[in-house]
């Protein structure tokens, strides 16, 4: 960097008394550093640093008989401002990375990447791909443990619309996605992926979806209280190795298990920021 910074000084004053020559020992040293900087900042700005470019300008200056000094003094006056500007933007970068906003989505986000995440589309916003993988993975497991507890009963009744609900976001049909991911796919194609229309929609889907998970939590809740499912009864069933999240409920009573039900519905609702359901006034 001294060097560096020594030819500029030299290339500079010199510049300043067009009748002081430069030796070629000297320009040779200044291109040769030239080069040297453009292919260390290509890789970090490609469109800024281009050496090929810029051995194409100075071919064309050799072959012109162009001012060298003056061409040479004008690439390194460049240099200086793209680094000095690429060493702002990434100061700048470090700051907005460790910002008290960047730390808060950090820790946001961290609220529901332990969920599965399920593709969809690649214009679909990351947050509702691990709500798609949150809530199939309840279906999967959770309703699935729900309807051996309320199967045949006039229970079921109480809870079917919710259910019915929370499906149509995480119940998967062979290869195909749900039912609500499919609508949300057909909208983006139509609207050629238009981000406020996708940001508005997953907005909606992860509403819709938590408000049917709150009112199941609220009915289990119900339930509970009123002592309409059984202590005494235990969860059996056969063991599948392709639902090994079912194992986690073998043995443990109606009771418990809905108590867990409950638990998770709540956990999807906070993780997705959908807490306010829980203070909002009934009508």
């Amino acid at each position: 960097m001294t060097n560096w910074k020594k030819h500029v000084s030299k290339l500079t004053k010199e510049f300043s008394s067009p009748n002081e020559e430069i030796s070629k020992e000297e320009l040779t040293k200044i291109v040769n550093k030239i080069r040297e900087e453009y292919s260390e900042y290509a890789p970090l700005v490609p469109n800024g640093f281009k050496l090929l470019e810029f051995e194409a300008r100075f071919t064309q200056v050799l072959k012109e008989k162009g001012d060298l000094k003056k061409f040479l003094l004008t690439e390194i006056e460049f240099l200086e401002k793209m680094k000095n500007l690429y060493t702002t933007q990434k100061k700048k970068a470090e700051i907005i990375k460790n910002s008290p906003i960047n730390k808060i989505l950090d820790e946001q986000e961290s609220l529901y990447t332990h969920f599965p995440k399920i593709e969809f589309h690649p214009y679909g916003r990351r947050e509702i791909k691990f709500f798609y993988g949150a809530v199939k993975q309840f279906v999967e497991r959770e309703l699935q443990i729900l309807s051996m507890i309320f199967k045949g009963t006039l229970e079921m009744n109480d809870l079917k619309d919710c259910i019915t609900m929370i499906e149509k976001m995480g119940k998967v049909f062979r290869s195909s996605s749900s039912i609500r991911i499919t609508e949300h796919i057909i909208n983006i194609n139509a609207r050629s992926g238009d981000p406020d229309f996708i940001e508005k929609d997953s907005q909606l889907i992860i509403k819709d979806t938590c408000i049917a998970l709150k009112i199941l939590d609220d009915t289990l809740g119900k339930m509970i209280e009123e002592s309409r499912i059984s202590p005494q009864l235990t969860l059996s069933f056969p063991y599948n190795p392709l639902k090994e999240d079912l194992e986690e409920f073998r043995g443990k009573s109606y009771l418990e298990s809905s108590q867990k039900i409950s638990t998770s519905c709540r956990g999807i609702i906070s993780a997705f920021r959908m807490d306010w359901l829980y203070l909002s006034k009934k009508p």
